[in-house]
């Protein structure tokens, strides 16, 4: 989908994951649900691509290059309002306190319920 097709509705989720199917497979999820999707290898692709301020971002924590709390304080500093849920393998104590403070909605160890996933993300856009 390009960015110029979308509207400006809370329906709208940024995918930030590196691994090509898992970016695919999380972006066919959230469409089958009737959510509209961008996708981005990274943060950096994110900030880039300047996109709408509207919706949620899900982040990958764990990326070859790429520190999840480094991707999250960046985004955070150039597009703050965005809620963001991450996901991760497994996160230390320590991690997924920082990832609090920097304003995480909510955190997604894998395997992740999708039910729950779609729920969240229908949650943060209803209050959007």
């Amino acid at each position: 989908m390009d960015e110029s097709d979308l509207i400006e509705i809370p329906g709208l989720v940024h995918v930030i994951v590196d691994d090509p199917s898992v970016r695919n497979s999380l972006a066919f999820l959230f469409e089958a649900n009737g959510f509209q999707t961008l996708s981005y290898e990274s943060a950096g692709e994110f900030l880039r691509a300047d996109p709408s301020p509207a919706g949620c971002i899900i982040l990958a924590y764990e990326t070859p290059n790429d520190d999840g709390l480094a991707s999250l304080a960046l985004i955070r500093s150039k597009r703050g309002s965005l809620p963001v849920i991450m996901l991760a393998g497994m996160l230390n104590p320590d991690s997924r306190a920082v990832a609090r403070e920097q304003g995480v909605s909510a955190i997604f160890e894998t395997p992740l319920s999708e039910a729950e996933l779609i729920a969240a993300v229908g949650n943060l856009s209803s209050s959007a």
